[in-house]
């Protein structure tokens, strides 16, 4: 199983780097990324500036290659949405040395994923209630254009195979993270996903 993470928006975005529109941009992360189901998040020495990003992600369901990006939607027929914890000063620190960043983005049990449900149930957008201590917000994430091109843009480097999971790489990020934390994401109230930090 892959795990491929578009990395465009946290190099433009947080990195501030030109990245051209027709540039590769992506890495893939070791299945020990994921966290175990129920396991709480155990805040890594690597880092003293954690963020976690809060993204959406599919899970391919048939082999493939080359795929271009009016075509992917065939692809996947499930959507699940992730929490992402990124080593925020190990990331720039490495950028600015011109180093992979990597390290900061793909170590063990950083990703936390929820149930993956029907794609089709929330075409187009997803809409939630993420909260940091108890304290909500309303979120929508745009997701179906930014996974179609991920996932043309993978395919042309690596045969996609059903299992592999692709990460969308943009969406809520929540700053400064800390032990003690607690990140819920609930759909229509109902609870969802749980990210407790230790």
């Amino acid at each position: 199983m892959k795990i491929i993470f578009n990395g465009r928006y946290i190099s433009k975005a947080i990195l501030n780097l030109t990245i051209e529109d027709n540039s590769p941009c992506h890495s893939i992360l070791p299945e020990t990324a994921l966290i175990l189901r129920s396991l709480p998040f155990f805040y890594p020495s690597l880092s003293k500036d954690l963020c976690a990003l809060v993204q959406p992600g599919v899970k391919i369901n048939k082999l493939g290659k080359e795929i271009q990006s009016k075509f992917a939607k065939s692809y996947y027929n499930e959507i699940a949405l992730f929490v992402h914890f990124i080593g925020l000063d190990l990331l720039k620190e490495l950028a600015e040395k011109a180093s992979n960043y990597l390290p900061a983005i793909a170590y063990d049990y950083c990703l936390n994923v929820g149930p993956f449900i029907e794609a089709n149930s929330v075409r187009d957008k997803i809409s939630c209630q993420l909260g940091l201590n108890e304290q909500f917000t309303d979120e929508q994430f745009n997701w179906q254009d930014l996974i179609d091109n991920s996932i043309s843009e993978a395919s042309h480097f690596y045969t996609l195979k059903t299992g592999d999971i692709i990460l969308a790489g943009e969406g809520v990020m929540i700053p400064h993270i800390a032990i003690g934390d607690k990140i819920d994401i609930r759909f229509e109230n109902n609870d969802y996903l749980t990210s407790r930090v230790k």
